[in-house]
């Protein structure tokens, strides 16, 4: 027994320094994804993850942008035997123009020293708004002006003495034909 609790105590001894230089092995957020991917222009971008059911934050992410890159930070406590019912948990990224993007998302357990986890990359897409074709003003007008000599030809034709069954049927034509 005492060869046991010696083997113990020198294999916990040899360990623990190696303990407070590693990363945390169970993360309590886990595959990270972009929502919606693609978005639209102007509409509101969220971070999704994955919540394994342990630990907990204090403070919502971090969220910084420059350009076309975005750095999520989260800072947890957890300490985590049996993780419980799993979760997903919604953090707003914003709104953005048209363009490629990536997210950089870096977490940490702060229970017990623990380096940073590797950080996650992950990539979405802005569509741009789709542009709608502008007629010029000299397009209007001469929309306007053709529209104008068409109906007075119409008046014109059917008051000069066709009857106006003839002049009926030219109307119902024209709006089938439409």
């Amino acid at each position: 027994m005492k060869a046991f609790l010696l083997f113990l105590l020198l294999f916990l001894a040899s360990v623990a320094p190696t303990i407070n230089a590693q990363t945390d092995p169970y993360p309590i957020f886990t595959s990270p994804y972009v929502f919606p991917n693609p978005a639209s222009a102007g509409e509101e971008v969220d971070l999704v993850l994955l919540w394994n059911g342990c630990g907990g934050w204090e403070d919502p992410p971090t969220v910084q942008r420059s350009g076309s890159e975005v750095t999520v930070s989260l800072l947890y406590n957890s300490f985590c035997a049996v993780p419980t019912v799993s979760a997903e948990f919604f953090f707003s990224l914003g709104t953005f123009r048209g363009g490629d993007y990536e997210v950089i998302y870096q977490s940490q357990n702060v229970f017990g020293g623990w380096e940073p986890n590797a950080p996650e990359h992950i990539f979405f897409v802005v569509t741009p708004p789709a542009s709608i074709p502008a007629l010029s003003p000299l397009v209007l007008v001469l929309l306007a002006l053709s529209t104008l000599v068409c109906g007075l030809a119409r008046l014109t034709f059917c008051s000069s003495g066709l009857p106006m069954s003839v002049c009926a049927k030219i109307s119902t034509s024209a709006a089938a034909a439409a």
